[in-house]
């Protein structure tokens, strides 16, 4: 993948990210490992370029997101692995990263849409990501941790 859209994808993440009132997150494209990967959320992009954005995390990390997402919402809650308002905002949270991902490549000329998003959860989630042409990982780090966002493009 080009470094110009590795940075677009970036600055995507940083402006939903801040929009979410998560101002201290920092990203880069370096491999993000994980011991163990507990929830996954997958949209398929579509267009002139075709692919996935994979957003990955242990399942402690991606709760204190949600718990974090919550509180800069006014709505201080405990959240649990089971509630379906986590799931939900774990994937609405990728669903605003591949809609600004598909406006900076609009910007740059290229026509992309996404899919709705799909949540995997489970022990040690594998997926194999060696049919993409181009692939890029961005660790995304703040108060809630490390969680990673894979992009994979056939085009």
């Amino acid at each position: 993948m080009g470094e110009s859209n590795i940075v677009l994808i970036e600055r995507a993440c940083e402006e939903v990210f801040k929009e979410n009132g998560l101002n201290s997150i920092n990203t880069n494209s370096s491999s993000v490992l994980f011991d163990k990967t507990n929830i996954t959320a997958t949209i398929g992009v579509a267009g002139q370029v075709q692919g996935h954005l994979i957003l990955y995390s242990r399942l402690d990390t991606a709760i204190s997101l949600v718990e974090e997402l919550f509180r800069n919402m006014g709505m201080e809650q405990q959240i649990t692995h089971d509630n379906p308002m986590f799931k939900e905002t774990f994937a609405e949270l990728l669903n605003q990263l591949g809609g600004r991902t598909t406006i900076k490549l609009s910007e740059c000329g290229i026509d992309a849409d996404i899919t709705p998003p799909t949540i995997l959860k489970g022990d040690n989630i594998y997926i194999n990501t060696n049919t993409y042409k181009s692939t890029a990982i961005i660790k995304i780090s703040g108060n809630f941790g490390d969680i990673g966002l894979f992009v994979g493009l056939t085009n």
